[in-house]
């Protein structure tokens, strides 16, 4: 086995406004993707059991302490397929904690991830593109008063259906991902927000806004924000502690989000799998 391998990152976290070190390593005496809080020593999992809320991020804790924006790099962990993987996080405020946000994306993490799993040799490198374990029959989650929507049946991969409809002009659009379409694209798609609320947050031109104009910036690609409610959805199902790329199904999403992707995961977690010989 080669020498550990840690990498630090330094940003200003958007909550706190306080500068965060992330120090990220892995390890195989790790048990899945963790997050230990310096100060305090506390550790959270990125599980269901440590999940508080969904209600705008995913935010995990516990009584203590509370660990905002985990999704963005949950998911480029899981697109990477790191395993064993803990985030020491230095620079919190009081009670709470953050992942960096940066421009919205999970470009940054994806990249910092792929340099640490270069260089650590393990099972990590083992891992395959094709499920392992496939749904065994379809079932549904809803939110009525939502009208959200996400249908599972089986399929040969992961994959995500995604019926976005547009913030400004109302056009509805389908959009759709599996890895074979690649794991970059969907990581450099950014979180996204009303030009009004993105200014009175003060991230205007750093995170992508929109009016009943338009966007205020040109979309990296199409249906970008599409992409990136998908990219939510991977980091959520993660915390079923099962990769979802490792999973035969096809996900038919209709205006979901956070919440439901929670509800999803829940179920993700149960016995609905058979394994793939």
């Amino acid at each position: 086995m080669q020498e550990k391998k840690i990498l630090r990152f330094k940003e200003f976290g958007f909550l706190t406004q306080k500068e965060v070190t992330l120090t990220f390593e892995i390890n195989p005496d790790f048990s899945g993707v963790s997050f230990l809080l310096a100060e305090k020593q506390e550790l959270i999992e990125a599980s269901l059991d440590f999940l508080l809320s969904g209600q705008r991020n995913t935010v995990l804790g516990t009584k203590k302490s509370q660990l905002f924006f985990v999704e963005h790099l949950l998911a480029a962990s899981a697109l990477l397929r790191v395993k064993n993987l803990r985030v020491t996080l230095d620079g919190s405020s009081g009670d709470s904690s953050e992942i960096p946000l940066l421009d919205g994306s999970a470009s940054k993490w994806l990249e910092i991830l792929h340099k640490l799993s270069l260089n650590f040799s393990s099972e990590q490198e083992d891992s395959t593109k094709i499920a392992t374990k496939k749904l065994k029959n379809s079932f549904y989650v809803e939110n009525k008063d939502k009208e959200q929507t996400i249908v599972a049946y089986p399929y040969e991969c992961f994959k995500v259906i995604y019926l976005f409809e547009c913030p400004f002009s109302q056009k509805k659009e389908w959009f759709s991902w599996q890895e074979k379409d690649g794991i970059e694209k969907i990581a450099q798609a950014r979180t996204f927000g009303s030009l009004a609320e993105n200014s009175a947050l003060g991230v205007t031109g750093k995170w992508l806004s929109y009016d009943q104009t338009g966007y205020d910036q040109a979309l990296r690609f199409p249906g970008e924000p599409a992409y990136h409610k998908i990219l939510d959805l991977i980091g959520d199902l993660s915390l079923s502690k099962i990769n979802p790329l490792d999973l035969g199904v096809c996900l038919v999403c209709q205006k979901s989000g956070h919440q439901l992707n929670h509800l999803l995961a829940e179920k993700i977690s149960s016995n609905l799998w058979e394994a793939i010989s």
